[in-house]
Parts: C-alpha cells; structure tokens; sequence
C-alpha cells in the first residue's frame, strides 16, 4: 500500500484520481503505475458544465520521469463526459497535457535540456529557416526516443551529441 501513495505523492496525484496499482519489473528495468478514479462529475473540457461520466477512453499510456534507472510508464482509461453544447468529449488529467504522450514533469525535463543546449539562441541569430527545422526535428526525434534512455543523464547526453555535433568516432 505505501507504493501506491508514494507514487500519488509524487505525481501530485489528488481526489478523484488514485494509483490503484504498481508492478515493478526488474528484469526490464520498468515500473508501470495504473491510475483510477472515484465517481464523480467531470468538467467538460470546453465549456466546464459538470457532467457525468459518459464512458472511458481506451487505455493510454504516458512516460514520466524514470523512478531511480527505472523506466516509468502511467496506465488510465480517462473517462469522457456527453456535453450538451460540444458532444463527447475525453477529461482533462492533471499529470499530462492533452494528446500528451508525456507526463507535465517529463515534458519540463524535455524543455529545460532543451534550453541548456543553447537551443534558444539559433532563434536569436540570423540563419535559415532550415537550419533551424533541422535542429528541431533531432531534438523532436530524440524526445521520442526518450522511452529508450535508462536515465535523465543518458537523455541528456543524447541531446548533447545531436545538438553540439559531436564526432562519434574522435581521432
């Protein structure tokens, strides 16, 4: 029961949500948490009228910040409310954006590594719009590859290779 409220804690998880579950797989270097929430009314996400539950989305699936070297991986099945006014529509959840596949928290990791890699100053300097597109899209490349690294620190590095052209093989 404490992994469970461990885990709440650190994804600042609140009423009505909850981590129901937690499976720890040590041979795959993964810790997969499922979220699940109590009944209640939802705001529709365009207007905020509190409704009832309509019906859940399938489950989905968003990276977050590794627990120690593990990979971490939240499970929910969102649920989605009828609105009068905009039709069926999926809740907001408080750990992700929409169409995130990302936890907030990983995200602001993903931004923060991006601004140490002086990202922000091709913006800042006269050069192609190509160049800059280019940059981009390794940076894009790199962030969804992120399931693969163990650590902050190998993600990191990733983006530090990329984006600083580093020679792969040095003389």
């Amino acid at each position: 029961m404490q992994d469970t409220k461990l885990f709440e804690t650190i994804l600042g998880i609140q009423t009505p949500w909850r981590i129901s579950c937690v499976a720890l797989d040590t041979t795959g270097e993964r810790v997969d948490l499922w979220a699940e929430h109590a009944e209640t009314r939802w705001p529709c996400p365009e207007c905020q009228q509190a409704l009832p539950c309509h019906d859940h989305a399938d489950e989905r699936m968003w990276r977050h910040l590794d627990t120690c070297q593990y990979q971490t991986f939240l499970h929910a099945r969102v649920p989605r409310v009828d609105c009068p006014t905009h039709g069926v529509r999926q809740v907001r959840v408080p750990w992700a954006e929409p169409r995130s596949r990302f936890t907030v928290l990983m995200e602001r990791l993903v931004i923060d590594l991006i601004q140490q890699c002086n990202v922000l100053r091709f913006v800042k300097h006269p050069i192609t719009n190509g160049v800059a597109e280019g940059l981009n899209s390794k940076i894009m490349s790199i962030k969804r590859k992120a399931g693969g690294f163990r650590n902050p620190s190998n993600f990191t590095t990733a983006i530090y290779f990329h984006c600083g052209g580093l020679d792969l093989y040095p003389r």
